[in-house]
């Protein structure tokens, strides 16, 4: 079965399970043959066909989301002044510093990712926030970390200095019980620090810097070693 055949017979199996409701890619047929002619044409084989098709489908997906194709760098023609002295990067439109020769810092760096599959939110967790700095070059990413309900009285959730959320039940009800949330598991960002300067940062709170530091200790000695 060619390339071509393939397509033909999926979509013929896609439009029976849609049950006549026209399909969202309907426009887009006749684009997607042709660049499956073209793709065939050039007589890939198994490796170089999962290489390019993963490239051209990621390279759709970000021209049509807005995203950047290559990294983003520092260079100051590549920022706005939206503001007094706040510039905005003109390729990523969440990327922001203060100050033409200040720090940049992605406002989506780090959403965080209840119980629940719908809850999440971002802002403030703990001394840690949403925003964080970057590094250059930079390839935007957003990280999803878990965090825990918390239940206390409204009292007592206030004098800790966290911000208290109330319960709902079945059917939206309110239950009466109010929580605040905590951090799961300080570990999920040693995979954000790969990419977001975590350590020299005022939006980080400190049992994630010395996380990290200790993680540069151990790792020194090991190369030493």
């Amino acid at each position: 079965m060619t390339l071509k055949e393939h397509f033909r017979t999926e979509l013929e199996i896609l439009k029976k399970q849609n049950k006549g409701e026209e399909l969202i890619i309907t426009d887009f047929i006749e684009d997607i043959y042709n660049i499956i002619d073209k793709f065939s044409n050039q007589g890939h084989s198994g490796m170089s066909a999962s290489f390019y098709s993963h490239t051209i489908s990621e390279t759709i997906k970000n021209v049509l989301s807005y995203k950047p194709l290559s990294p983003i760098d520092n260079d100051n023609d590549n920022w706005n002044e939206v503001d007094s002295n706040m510039f905005q990067n003109k390729r990523v439109s969440a990327l922001f510093k203060d100050g033409i020769d200040g720090r940049s810092y992605y406002i989506d760096a780090v959403v965080w990712q209840g119980v629940e599959e719908y809850d999440t939110y971002t802002g403030r967790n703990e001394e840690t926030q949403s925003i964080q700095y970057v590094k250059f070059p930079f390839t935007p990413k957003t990280f999803y970390i878990d965090v825990i309900r918390v239940y206390d009285t409204i009292e007592n959730i206030t004098k800790l200095g966290y911000n208290y959320s109330e319960e709902f039940g079945e059917k939206g009800l309110k239950t009466g019980r109010y929580y605040y949330t905590k951090i799961k598991d300080i570990t999920q960002f040693r995979e954000v620090a790969k990419i977001y300067d975590l350590i020299d940062s005022e939006f980080v709170n400190d049992d994630i810097k010395n996380m990290l530091l200790e993680d540069l200790r151990v790792d020194k000695i090991k190369r030493v070693l």
